[in-house]
Order: structure tokens, then C-alpha cells, then sequence
């Protein structure tokens, strides 16, 4: 465990992927959870949280935003108290990021074009709030607020509907 990040020593992961093998065939989630009361997580198949912290209830649905439904953090800073640059790139791959503006959105029915407007499940409205993935202009994501981007706030629709659509994917629901 270091700071912040809570990960499996590279030599581990095959142990790790043999006790999950155990309990079924085929993995496609692993949530590792620490005997530490260490803030922090990862994302990925093998996605990590600590047991001990009080804040572990809120990180761990946040690292399993990366894993399961593939969304990238909103964070507007490269690094703790740096502030990001400008996004510079083309549109984005991850559901919940665009340098789409609203218009072009509706138009194109592109990213979250069908929740402009409604009320968030995370807090206010449903539009385009500037800054994440490390960025802090030039690009923009669908919610002031959400866990992709601060501890205690929902996944906002777009979130939820992305990590719905990922574990009814994996679970076989429909």
C-alpha cells in the first residue's frame, strides 16, 4: 500500500486470480479489499479498497466506475493542488467526457445528449460543466458533482446508466 494507491504487487495477481477462479470459472471483476485503514484505491480487473477507512464505502464504487464501466476520473488537476492543463485532443473515447457542446450533442444524438436538461441523481442539472480527466478547460463532462469526481455524491444518469448497461453485460440480467 503506498499513498492513495492500494495495489497487488505484480507478483500476486496470479495468486489472486486463482482464488477467484475458485469460486467461478471465469472472473471478470475482482474487488481486492486491504486490512488497512489507508485512504485510496484502484481501478481495473483487479480493482482495490481498504477495509479500515471510513471513506472505503465511497472509494470503492468510485474504483469500480473505472473497472466495470470504463469512466475516467472528472478530476480537473494532474496532480494533488496542480491544477490540469487544457485538453487539446480529439473527442474522447469515455461516455461521460466530450469537447461536444450542447447543440452538437443534441444534434448528433452523441454522449449524453438525452439527459441535457433533467435534474442529476449527483446534484443540479444535466449539462456540460468544464474540466476532468485531469484537465481543467477544453473539455467537459455532464455533471457539476459526481463520485467520478468527489466522495458522497451519486454516479450521475450518465454514469449509472453506462454501469448499468456494464454489469447487465456481465451478470446476464436480460
Amino acid at each position: 500500500i503506498n499513498a492513495r494507491g492500494v495495489t497487488v504487487p505484480g507478483d500476486a495477481e496470479a495468486t489472486v486470480m486463482e482464488y477467484a477462479r475458485r469460486a467461478t470459472p471465469s472472473p471478470s471483476q475482482i474487488l481486492i479489499i486491504g486490512n488497512s485503514d489507508t485512504y485510496g484505491g484502484i481501478g481495473g480487473r483487479l480493482a482495490t479498497t481498504t477495509g479500515g477507512n471510513a471513506l472505503s464505502p465511497l472509494i470503492t464504487p468510485h474504483e469500480l466506475g473505472h473497472s466495470l464501466g470504463g469512466l475516467t476520473d472528472e478530476y480537473t488537476y494532474s496532480a494533488r493542488g496542480v491544477p490540469g492543463g487544457t485538453y487539446s485532443g480529439d473527442e474522447p473515447r469515455s461516455i461521460h467526457m466530450t469537447v461536444l457542446d450542447e447543440a452538437s450533442m443534441r444534434a448528433q444524438q452523441k454522449k449524453w445528449w438525452r439527459w441535457l436538461g433533467d435534474t442529476s441523481e449527483s446534484g443540479g442539472k444535466i449539462a456540460r460543466f468544464e474540466g476532468g480527466s485531469g484537465n481543467t478547460k477544453g473539455i467537459w463532462r455532464p455533471s457539476k458533482h459526481s463520485m467520478m469526481i468527489s466522495l458522497g455524491y451519486y454516479f450521475d444518469q450518465v454514469s449509472r446508466e453506462r454501469m448499468t448497461q456494464r454489469i447487465a453485460e456481465r451478470t446476464k440480467l436480460i
